[in-house]
């Protein structure tokens, strides 16, 4: 037997074992495409930023959300008011009762 027979032979082994784990069955319910529950970062809108705090403290109450890929923010006050910002600063656009 020549030496480049058994070198073709490893590879062909090579390739059949790894062609059969990649085999399956892709009707299988494991496969199929799962539901989305959470935005992903790419096309997501407003995400929550998670901010910890407690009873007291000057941020309580306080919600935050970010849309990191064009540099916005909104937070919304305990009473309601509304503020936004487009990376230069927080303005108030939306007092509980009117709008500014």
């Amino acid at each position: 037997m020549k030496l480049i027979n058994p070198a073709l032979a490893q590879c062909l082994v090579v390739f059949m074992a790894s062609a059969t784990a990649m085999a399956g069955d892709h009707r299988a319910p494991a496969h199929a495409p799962q539901p989305q529950t959470q935005p992903q970062p790419d096309s997501a809108g407003w995400l929550v930023v998670p901010v910890v705090t407690s009873p007291g403290d000057a941020a309580h109450g306080w919600r935050y959300f970010s849309q990191a890929r064009d540099h916005r923010a909104v937070v919304i006050s305990p009473t309601g008011e509304y503020f936004y910002s487009r990376g230069e600063g927080l303005r108030r656009v939306f007092k509980a009762g009117a709008a500014l």
